[in-house]
Order: structure tokens, then sequence, then C-alpha cells
């Protein structure tokens, strides 16, 4: 029953919220279609480029949005030509896609160094963490 709010000064209302988390109601983003990474394919000669970066931010933060996320607050933004690419950068971009997996209810991928194991100054971006980070991004929920 809902009171009358004639004297609204001496009526208390209590309103039960249940949220469903068990069926997401986004994630649908479709697959990507071939040659949609500028720089492909990745091969041992490929130097990692910032353009490797930001298709992956693009990508991701278009799966976040989908996830019903907001976009990433990505470190050097936007990268300049001069930006050299940084374990941050790596860092981030594998927590920022780890969360559209967590808010999809999917599992998540595996990396073969964990997040945030990309160390400043000690591990060296590589073409794996690249290849690692776009095989996710292609098969995001």
């Amino acid at each position: 029953l809902i009171p009358s709010l004639s004297n609204p000064t001496n009526t208390i209302m209590t309103v039960k919220m249940v949220w469903d988390y068990s069926a997401p109601t986004t994630c649908t983003s479709p697959p990507l279609p071939p040659g949609s990474w500028s720089i492909a394919p990745l091969t041992t000669s490929t130097p990692i480029s910032l353009r490797n970066i930001t298709d992956l931010r693009i990508r991701i933060d278009a799966l976040r949005i989908d996830a019903g996320l907001t976009a990433f607050g990505w470190t050097d933004s936007p990268l300049l030509v001069d930006t050299p690419t940084r374990a941050i950068h790596i860092n981030e971009l594998r927590k920022a896609l780890l969360e559209v997996y967590t808010a999809c209810t999917t599992v998540p991928p595996v990396f073969l160094l964990p997040a945030n194991d990309v160390i400043p100054g000690v591990s060296l971006v590589s073409l794996t963490d690249i290849t690692e980070l776009r095989t996710a991004a292609t098969n995001a929920p």
C-alpha cells in the first residue's frame, strides 16, 4: 500500500530494491571482423608501437561501455608520438579488460604474466603482451 501523501511530514516509506546480477543485459559486442587491428598480422619482427596500445584502448573501451562500465581512465591519454610504451599501459589494458570479463560473468583470460606483473623498469613490454591482449579483446563477451 502506498500511504496517502496528504500529510507528507508524518509519512515514512521503505523501499527494498532487488538486483539480479546473474544475467547481465549487455555484453553483446559483435566479434571483430578480420583486419580490425591497424597493424596486422603481428610477427616477431613487428615493433611494439603506440598504435598497438591505441587500438587496444579503443576496443577495450567499447567493450566496457557494452558491459555497462565506464570508459577506462588511461594513463598518458592521449598517447603522443614521443610517448614510450610503458608497463603501466599493459597493466591498465589488462585491468580494464578483466573488468569486462567480470562484468559479463565470463571466465577471464589467463595471461602469461598475471595482471600487474609487468613491472616498470624491470619487465620489457613484449609482443606476447600485445598478442595476449588482442586475443582476449577479440574473444571478449
